[in-house]
Order: structure tokens, then sequence, then C-alpha cells
């Protein structure tokens, strides 16, 4: 097991940690001060308040560290104690999160595609939140894909095309039964 640092978190884990710690009151007070420095030309004073921000904003992202994600495990480090059974659920649930992640930030990647082609000024709220939702994924599985091989990633991104377009082929079939079922009833 290594230490995991801040910068190895997912960017989106990154940025809601950033803002958490601009949102914070001593940090909101140092700006403040470090403004009215700025203003008076105080330049030992604002160098002062930006050496107490750099140090609180370390000390909230160890705090954080400490707190949340203080080491870095592999999935093989929990497969030690288990069964070959619990192994394979493991090993293949944890990709179907990834395959599924995957396909919700191209889904909605192209839903957002084209509503921009149609008109840009186009925004429906659902699908800017799936959107970041989407984003976060991708974070996530850049950074999940730093654990595996050249291979696996080819492979695995192949695969993933391959399931996307059979689901989606899967869909419009049962869109096509649903609107013929309607068609018929109505």
């Amino acid at each position: 097991m290594e230490e995991l640092t801040v910068e190895q978190l997912p960017k989106s884990i990154q940025d809601k940690l950033s803002e958490t710690i601009e949102l914070n009151p001593a940090i909101k007070s140092l700006r403040l001060k470090l403004e009215k420095c700025r203003q008076k030309m105080d330049y030992v004073g604002m160098a002062r308040c930006q050496h107490q921000m750099q140090q609180l904003r370390h000390y909230v992202e160890e705090e954080y560290m400490k707190q949340n994600l203080t080491f870095r495990k592999r999935l093989s480090d929990f497969k030690n104690n288990m069964s070959d059974d619990d192994q394979e659920i493991l090993a293949v649930n944890s990709n179907m999160v990834i395959l599924l992640a995957d396909m919700l930030e191209t889904s909605v990647m192209e839903i957002n595609e084209v509503f921009t082609r149609n008109n840009p000024a186009w925004r429906v709220e659902m699908f800017d939140r799936l959107q970041a939702l989407g984003r976060e994924c991708a974070d996530q599985i850049r950074w999940m894909s730093k654990e595996t091989d050249e291979y696996y990633q080819n492979t695995f991104a192949d695969v993933a095309d391959n399931i996307t377009l059979m689901v989606r082929n899967k869909v419009k079939s049962l869109l096509r039964r649903t609107y013929e079922h309607n068609r018929k009833k109505g």
C-alpha cells in the first residue's frame, strides 16, 4: 500500500476539496486581510497572508486525507483473504461499474451534442446534472485506469464500445416495441 496524496485524487474530488477550502471562514478572513494589504501596498502583510492561507490549505488537505483516503489500495490488496467466488464478484462488478460510468458519460455527451446542434441555448437541468456526474465518472475511470496495463485498457475500450452499441440497439428495440404497442392500443 502506498500513501495517497491530494494530487493523485480524481480531479472532481480535488475540485470539491478546493471549493471547501475556499468557503472556509478563516480563508475568507485572510482573503479580506490580503486585499487590505494590497490596497495599502503592504507587501510584507500580503506575503504573510498568502503564507497563512497556504498553511491553512495544506492543513485542511492533510486532515481530509487522514479522515478519508489515507492509503491507496489496489483491488488485489483486498483479494488475498477472499474466496474465489468473492474475487470473481469483485472483479466483475468493479468492471461493470467502470463500463456503466463510461456509458453514462458517452450518452449524456451525445444528448448535449444534439441539443447544441439544434439550438445552443437549449438546456435541460437533468442532463446538465448528468453531464457533471459523467465528468466525475470519467475522472474516476481515468484514476482507476492508472492501475491497469495498456492491453487491458485497449481491450476494455473495444469491449465497452461493443457493449454500448448492443445496449443502444436493445433500447431502440424497446422503443420500437413500445411505440407499436401504443399505436395498436390507441
